[in-house]
């Protein structure tokens, strides 16, 4: 597994993006995997103007994210940064009647 520290660097430069799902975590409380994908599927989740930020740079140690075999869109974008916030505590993931449930860590 991956150093925390790595994964923490790796997805700093999406720091706006995780305050908006944290954001909207605190608003709902938690949120199945279905609802996760109604609200980032066929559609990019908005930026208030910003594209999704990918880095330039490949050798700083950032992370492209949602480039996998599903990848490639907004929906696998977001996937991937709470899976990698996931792994850092900083969003909790339950599965409740063979459903994902996000929430905040208690």
């Amino acid at each position: 597994m991956m150093d925390k520290s790595v994964i923490a660097k790796g997805i700093a430069c999406y720091k706006p993006e995780q305050d908006k799902f944290l954001r909207l975590l605190r608003m709902k409380k938690r949120l199945t995997a279905d609802e996760f994908d109604r609200l980032f599927s066929n559609r990019e989740f908005r930026h208030r103007g910003r594209k999704l930020l990918i880095p330039n740079n490949w050798g700083d140690g950032l992370f492209t994210l949602g480039m996998g075999q599903n990848g490639g869109n907004g929906w696998a974008f977001w996937l991937d940064l709470v899976q990698h916030m996931m792994l850092l505590n900083m969003v909790d993931a339950k599965t409740e009647k063979g459903m994902v449930v996000y929430t905040l860590p208690q």
